[in-house]
């Protein structure tokens, strides 16, 4: 019994070790948009979200400065809106099938790694 209690805590210290590394990992919460999703995001997005702008309380150019939560639900609902082709509206120049993938995708692995 003296044997089983000593794996059991041997266990517990590890999964404990391994809890606080992980807690340590997600509140250093440091994020950087990739450049090449910066670039598409200036080129499509910034004139009506960025640079003060706000329109439809979507202000993009604070993504960096945002708790994981926040990037997170403003990211969900730019997500929604390219998923519905809503934005860019249609009167605005559209960003390459090719950069639609770019930037839906990295949205799914912000997702992911949250």
């Amino acid at each position: 019994m003296t044997r089983m209690r000593s794996r059991t805590l041997a266990c517990n210290l590890l999964v404990l070790g391994f809890l606080a590394a992980y807690t340590h990992i997600q509140a250093d919460d440091s994020f950087t948009v990739p450049s090449s999703v910066a670039d598409i995001l200036r080129k499509h997005c910034m004139d009506c979200h960025g640079d003060g702008s706000a329109e439809g309380d979507v202000q993009l150019d604070v993504l960096e400065t945002l708790s994981a939560d926040q990037r997170l639900a403003l990211l969900d609902r730019v997500q929604e809106q390219l998923h519905f082709h809503q934005m860019p509206p249609e009167d605005e120049p559209q960003p390459s099938d090719r950069d639609k993938e770019q930037l839906v995708s990295w949205i799914t692995s912000e997702f992911a790694a949250a």
